[in-house]
């Protein structure tokens, strides 16, 4: 099928270090299961078909929780940044698996108990970011995920010149603050590998990723995963 042929051609430029690559996954997810004409419907499949998620399910309590992503720094992306701090999908974890429409609704990320589901990231990513069409104006919080205007913040005062803070963040940038950015990047190849798990076999993709490439470049020593949940906490308070 040329949509999942697609869908590894970019998780294979994603994972050689073109992160951008993986904008164009968006669209091709959004072919494969966001509409009601959408192909696993035209299969009728798409109430049979069982996909792999490797998001845990998040409670009531939980204000922060950022699933299977954990902080990265990388070595300088571009001409303006000296590093490239991200949050890239953790493979290194179980998954379960669950039923299709339960698992494009499920919330990949929480910030602020606001979620963020599968079906929403490819429909910002896809119809307004870009991947097929670009909006005047995006989803707020999609927007402000991409961006790093919500995300944890570890603030310059608080930034020390010591093992601890540089076996975290993985080194020192003029005590700029350190945040995470393009966080729909490490969300999408999280999307993009479950999807080709589920099909691999029943189309022989040859599909087997070597998800830890990038993560092995971290200037970090310790990649970490920020959640924050307390049982006297919830939305409705």
């Amino acid at each position: 099928m040329w949509a999942l042929n697609d869908l590894k051609s970019d998780a294979e430029r994603y994972d050689n270090g073109e992160f951008s690559a993986i904008n164009r996954s968006s669209v091709t997810l959004r072919t494969l299961f966001y509409t009601s004409s959408c192909i696993l419907n035209q299969l009728g499949i798409a109430r049979k078909i069982e996909l792999p998620s490797f998001t845990p399910e998040f409670t009531k309590h939980d204000c922060i929780n950022y699933g299977a992503l954990v902080f990265t720094r990388l070595p300088k992306y571009s001409k303006t940044n000296k590093y490239f701090d991200t949050m890239l999908f953790n493979p290194n974890v179980n998954y379960h698996k669950m039923k299709f429409n339960h698992w494009l609704k499920q919330p990949l990320l929480r910030y602020s108990f606001i979620d963020l589901s599968r079906e929403n990231l490819i429909r910002f990513m896809a119809n307004e970011d870009g991947g097929a069409h670009v909006d005047s104006k995006i989803n707020k919080f999609y927007k402000n995920l991409r961006d790093g205007d919500s995300s944890f913040k570890i603030i310059n005062s608080d930034i020390k010149d010591d093992e601890v803070f540089k076996n975290m963040i993985g080194g020192f940038n003029n005590h700029k603050d350190v945040f995470p950015t393009y966080i729909n990047w490490g969300l999408t190849r999280q999307i993009v590998h479950e999807t080709l798990l589920a099909f691999n076999e029943k189309f022989d993709l040859g599909y087997n990723p070597n998800l830890n490439k990038n993560i092995n470049k971290r200037l970090n020593k310790i990649i970490f995963n920020f959640n924050v949940s307390d049982p006297n906490l919830h939305e409705e308070t």
